[in-house]
């Protein structure tokens, strides 16, 4: 028995279009919906084109490693901040060793990136999880780490915590509503300012409407949310 969709006569059994009271499907749904989709598709099931074969491929095993690419805009945006090559005379170049003049050695100034964690009731372990990896992912690629600082909270407890070394857990603070924009000011706020801002998040969340003026990454730790961040801001996806 066919439905609405083959002759445009609404049926007893159909539920209708969306209402006040249904919202139809919600972004978790949205994504399971789309895996189970994605995995029929590879394996044959069904007769969908070969497009959607490729599409379904890229869903199920994404061929870029996200955390790879965090770090490469990271380091764009770092290096652009404090520029490449920089050279100084304090240290001596190991080079200048018998030779009769004095070179200089480079050096790499201090990269200042701070980090804001979402610690609301929405978060999952494994949305905490992937922040943490995020976070020491950053942190292994830099041999100077000063610069880093992780702020975690909600719209209401904020917290901020240097980080020198890996990071095991995550602090204990939040855990109500979710409003980013509040850790992003801070994060502006700070002196000195930092040159690059990474928000880990489930998406779920209100955003500043004007940019700041400091690159602000969106990591985001769900799928169902890309569309809410604004232009401005980077959207980068950390889950698998």
């Amino acid at each position: 028995m066919s439905g609405s969709c083959a002759d445009g006569i609404q049926k007893s059994w159909e539920l209708g279009p969306p209402q006040d009271i249904r919202d139809g499907v919600g972004a978790d749904r949205e994504c399971t919906i789309l895996a189970t989709i994605a995995k029929n598709v590879v394996a044959g099931r069904g007769k969908a084109p070969g497009a959607f074969k490729a599409w379904a491929t890229k869903i199920i095993d994404p061929s870029i490693d996200p955390k790879q690419q965090i770090l490469r805009v990271i380091k764009k945006h770092v290096d652009l901040a404090r520029g490449r090559g920089k050279r100084s005379y304090r240290r001596p170049n190991r080079r200048h060793v018998g030779s009769q003049f004095l070179l200089p050695s480079n050096y790499s100034a201090e990269p200042r990136i701070t980090v804001c964690v979402d610690s609301s009731g929405s978060m999952r372990e494994d949305d905490t999880a992937l922040a943490i990896g995020l976070i020491n992912k950053v942190l292994s690629s830099f041999r100077n780490r000063r610069g880093v600082k992780v702020l975690v909270g909600d719209t209401e407890g904020r917290s901020i915590e240097l980080v020198h070394s890996r990071l095991n857990r995550m602090l204990s603070t939040g855990g109500g509503g979710t409003n980013m924009g509040k850790l992003i000011e801070d994060a502006v706020a700070s002196k000195p300012v930092p040159h690059v801002i990474l928000v880990a998040t489930d998406g779920d969340t209100p955003w500043p409407s004007e940019d700041p003026g400091v690159p602000v990454l969106a990591c985001l730790t769900r799928e169902g949310y890309e569309s809410r961040v604004p232009e401005w801001m980077t959207t980068l996806k950390i889950y698998n």
